[in-house]
């Protein structure tokens, strides 16, 4: 009897030994994860949509030789080069840069970007009829528009709704370069006349102002993806030339017309763009 509760109170000891190795290891707390913060520099890339204001085209016919009918065929040949050119529209992409300073729920900052379009075509047929010996006009004008480029310089406002979301308001300095280009040409139905062709073109560098707003959302601690719209206004510029008309029978200028085209450099910009920040958020 002595032997066997000898026995058990070993296998007793033992199997408690055993027991307490298995005990689950105890749990350290995780440390708190730093709290998101979106002061600091950044750096991205942007793609977006421009459309601008439509500009206009103004002709003033005059008489060079007098001949029958000159003073309609004059009104005429002004009239047919008057008319409104399609404001410059398709994509727009570059780059920008700044800086944040977060107080609380609030962001302040500085941002500047550059970028540049694509070109903008719009052709634009017109016949118009002379009263008299000459019948009428068919004729067309190309309007080409492109900014080598179109930058800004701006102040923004923002509120995080949460620490991943920013609203902001945004306005500052608006800068460009842009070109354009108008050609008309005037064909003569009635007669085998050599069309008359003019052909307007102007580069402007200009600086106007620009305000919007928009949200950002941070992915992470790195990275952020935004949108935005913009209205900005760099003023207008303005190109002119003149085209004549060669008489019936093709031998010397009949009729003219001066020409003025005038582009608005206004419009709005819709965007989105991808920031990296240097540094944690």
């Amino acid at each position: 009897m002595a032997r066997f509760f000898l026995a058990f109170t070993a296998t007793l000891l033992a199997t408690s030994a055993f027991g307490a190795d298995l005990a689950p290891a105890p749990v350290e707390p995780m440390a708190p994860e730093a709290p998101l913060r979106w002061s600091g520099f950044y750096a991205g890339i942007n793609v977006g949509y421009i459309g601008e204001d439509n500009g206009s085209t103004t002709g003033t016919g005059f008489i060079i030789n007098t001949f029958g009918g000159a003073n309609t065929a004059a009104t005429t040949l002004g009239a047919v080069t008057t008319g409104r050119t399609r404001g410059l529209s398709g994509v727009l992409g570059g780059v920008q840069f700044g800086y944040n300073y977060q107080m609380n729920d609030m962001v302040f900052g500085i941002e500047t970007d550059l970028q540049t379009s694509s070109r903008s075509r719009q052709n634009r047929s017109f016949s118009e009829p002379y009263v008299g010996f000459i019948e009428r006009d068919n004729g067309r004008a190309t309007n080409t528009q492109r900014y080598n480029y179109l930058g800004t310089v701006r102040g923004r406002v923002g509120y995080l709704v949460t620490p991943n979301l920013l609203l902001f308001a945004t306005g500052g300095l608006a800068y460009g370069d842009k070109r354009e280009k108008t050609v008309f040409q005037v064909d003569r139905v009635n007669f085998n006349i050599p069309a008359a062709t003019a052909r307007l073109s102007g580069s402007s560098w200009n600086i106007g102002w620009v305000l919007g707003g928009g949200a950002e959302y941070a992915l992470d601690t790195s990275w952020s993806v935004k949108g935005e719209a913009l209205y900005y206004d760099l003023g207008r510029n303005s190109s002119s030339g003149s085209i004549t008309q060669l008489g019936v029978f093709g031998s010397r200028p009949f009729v003219g017309s001066n020409i003025r085209a005038r582009v608005w450099e206004r419009g709005v910009i819709a965007r989105i763009g991808l920031n990296y920040k240097f540094g944690s958020l």
